[in-house]
């Protein structure tokens, strides 16, 4: 469904002011115009032309041989011959390293697989890279038919499947160089990792096809690569996921500021408002760092780091080599300079340290102020008030989640946050907090504790005391590579040209691009656009895009507390807010990140349409994780039939902002009713919603 290679680049002069030079009207006339090119060369092709192909159905250009005329193409048409001594190879086999590898074609692929290996035929034929040995080699190098081998050279390795060949001679090893990055399996590398970079004098044509080598089992080890994360949020921890997902010849450290096993953060009103147990927000349990060789160093945070000598020291003095940095170090809350926002009484909200200390004061406090109406202070109050406090959030702009809604949107928000007993007031802006009190500009407000949840800022200080580029945060490229070698970030401390992201989705998208870069295999972070569902105080919100368009339909029922706006440019979707009712956040977060036409039950206002298409096994569930229906539905039928919490953690689904839990929820209903599972031993089991 592309346009042709020569039509882009016909349009693309003709946007550049140059159509008359390209102005084909066919592949025939772009051939045409190459044959005129060639006439009078060696590669003369000028005489042929599509119909005399399509007369034809062949030609053979140049004659039956090449140079029967006994003219050459130089200045008097004699033959330059000169004669080149043999040189044996740069590198001979000796005991570290005993055979030769020699690398070639295979007949079903044509060099780096980038035609060849979109068939499925030819893939057929070659689907994997391999090593060839002679029966005595694989012998002495304790290999077999059908396992994998790893290639070992003085300059890199290279895993693959062993093939064993009586008619490969001894002391040779044969691989084909058709997998590269793109096509190879995860974390095997490339045959060229272990070539050699010698090269011919004159032509300086690579000796691809001598360099000494060893080959072992893939199970034994070379020296293990180390790599340090700083940082131990839930960014960090996709990254090491994806990581191991693609490797296992890595050492891994991870150091943290808090003292406890990575957690989902997002998690945390639950906590407060002990919907939900400290068990319950872990991303993995601390058995598994043990299984997968995972040096978690909970309270032990960097302290600095020399980029120069690939180290850094923690806070017990304590100096960690690396191969590969990880800079995940998140952000920090934001303390706005009101004066008396160091008092005992008043708290931040963003940690479990954080938490724990609001339940302690909040359980005894009459009345609790919270300072920010962002998501985050939104879900500060929301656990305070299940605490059983009288709340109040107080916002200095003119709406709540300024950053997201609009006023009719945050109008709604309001009231159905009011309706759930948190009083709301914006454009209020505090002067001081005061013992018992909060100042306001025109009022005062009782206050046995106030928590200050006015946003996040990028922690960079690491960073820009290494000499990293930092600006608002920490400069990254479409790897997540910042400025110096061997270094990368990710998360909220991330700075993506010119951005820095605060929601889960493009996080944990940043987070699997660098586990794959500093892996070796090819990966980019482009950017994304902002759409993400969200629980705000038990009311579920969605907002994503730009609210900026030449078409805009608006639904707002206030009795139900539901509101839609749609933001569009033409037939697509350039923006998306809905509160009270996000039953389509699902198919507009996929139309955002797609561009795709909207459909007409999505043009009408809500209950007023035909019903919505019935779910698809390829429809996305959990967008922070990118995980579909069907691989939700093997989970379940693996044996996760009646635990949601099981279902997130062999998919990951619903371990981002938890919107998607409702959705899981049916999904194991549905699949309970058919098995015969009771009503409350699936309630008893459900995710934490």
């Amino acid at each position: 469904e592309a346009r042709a290679d020569w039509e882009i680049f016909a349009r693309l002069a003709a946007e550049l002011g140059f159509g008359d030079d390209f102005a084909w009207r066919s592949p025939a006339e772009v051939f045409d115009e190459f044959a005129a090119c060639t006439e009078g060369r060696p590669c003369d092709v000028s005489g042929i032309d599509h119909e005399l192909l399509r007369r034809r159905g062949g030609v053979q250009w140049g004659g039956a041989r090449l140079y029967e005329d006994r003219r050459f193409p130089t200045p008097d048409g004699r033959a330059r011959i000169a004669p080149t001594p043999h040189a044996g190879p740069a590198e001979a086999p000796g005991p570290d390293f005993p055979l030769t590898l020699t690398t070639g074609r295979v007949a079903a692929h044509w060099h780096t697989l980038t035609r060849t290996g979109k068939s499925e035929k030819l893939s057929a034929l070659a689907g994997e890279p391999f090593v060839e040995l002679h029966p005595a080699d694989a012998a002495r190098a304790g290999v077999h038919a059908g396992e994998r081998a790893r290639v070992v050279s003085a300059r890199g390795e290279v895993l693959l499947r062993v093939r064993v060949e009586p008619g490969v001679p001894e002391g040779i090893a044969f691989a084909p160089f058709h997998w590269g990055a793109l096509h190879a399996p995860a974390g095997a590398g490339q045959v060229n990792a272990a070539t050699i970079d010698a090269v011919d004098p004159v032509s300086a044509q690579p000796e691809l096809k001598a360099a000494a080598v060893r080959v072992e089992p893939a199970g034994r080890r070379a020296a293990r690569r180390r790599l340090v994360v700083v940082g131990t949020g839930m960014a960090a921890m996709e990254t090491v996921e994806e990581l191991l997902r693609r490797a296992d010849n890595w050492r891994i450290t991870m150091l943290g500021e808090e003292p406890v096993v990575p957690y989902n953060r997002m998690l945390l009103s639950k906590l407060l408002a002990r919907a939900v147990g400290p068990g319950g927000l872990e991303l993995r349990p601390p058995a598994w760092f043990a299984q997968h060789d995972v040096d978690l160093r909970g309270g032990c945070a960097a302290r600095s780091v020399d980029v120069a000598a690939r180290r850094v020291r923690d806070s017990s003095g304590i100096e960690h080599a690396y191969d590969a940095l990880v800079l995940a170090t998140g952000s920090r809350p934001f303390l706005p300079p009101i004066p008396g926002a160091d008092g005992p009484r008043v708290l931040t909200f963003r940690t479990r340290a954080d938490v724990a200390a609001i339940a302690s004061s909040a359980v005894p406090a009459r009345r609790v102020v919270v300072i920010g109406g962002g998501l985050l202070g939104l879900e500060a109050a929301a656990g305070v008030r299940g605490c059983g406090a009288v709340v109040t959030v107080l916002e200095a702009a003119d709406r709540l989640m300024p950053q997201q809604l609009d006023a009719a949107a945050s109008a709604m928000l309001a009231r159905a946050l009011v309706g759930l007993g948190i009083e709301v007031r914006t454009g209020a802006r505090v002067t001081s907090l005061e013992p018992g009190r909060v100042r306001l500009a025109e009022e005062v407000i009782d206050a046995d504790l106030v928590v200050v949840a006015a946003g996040v800022r990028p922690e960079t200080a690491l960073a820009a005391a290494a000499g990293l580029e930092v600006e608002r945060g920490i400069v990254v490229d479409d790897a997540m590579r910042a400025s110096a070698p061997g270094v990368w970030a990710v998360g909220e401390c991330a700075q993506h040209r010119g951005t820095v992201y605060g929601l889960w989705a493009p996080l944990a998208e940043q987070a699997r691009v660098a586990g794959a870069a500093v892996c070796g295999d090819p990966a980019a972070f482009h950017g994304a656009v902002t759409a993400t569902s969200l629980k705000v105080a038990d009311v579920d919100v969605f907002a994503g895009g730009e609210y900026s368009g030449a078409d805009e339909l608006v639904w707002s029922d206030s009795r139900r507390g539901v509101y839609r706006r749609l933001v569009l440019r033409g037939d697509r979707l350039a923006g998306a807010i809905l509160v009270g009712d996000a039953s389509v956040a699902r198919e507009l977060s996929a139309l955002l990140r797609a561009g795709g036409t909207v459909p007409d039950h999505l043009l009408a206002p809500p209950g007023a349409a035909d019903a919505p298409p019935a779910p698809r096994p390829d429809d996305v569930v959990c967008a922070c994780n990118g995980v579909r229906r069907d691989a939700i539905e093997q989970a379940i039928a693996a044996g996760a039939l009646d635990c949601g919490t099981g279902v997130s953690r062999a998919t990951r689904a619903a371990s981002g902002c938890g919107s998607c839990a409702s959705e899981i929820e049916a999904i194991l209903r549905s699949r309970s009713r058919n098995a015969g599972v009771t009503e409350a031993k699936l309630r008893s089991d459900t995710i934490p919603a």
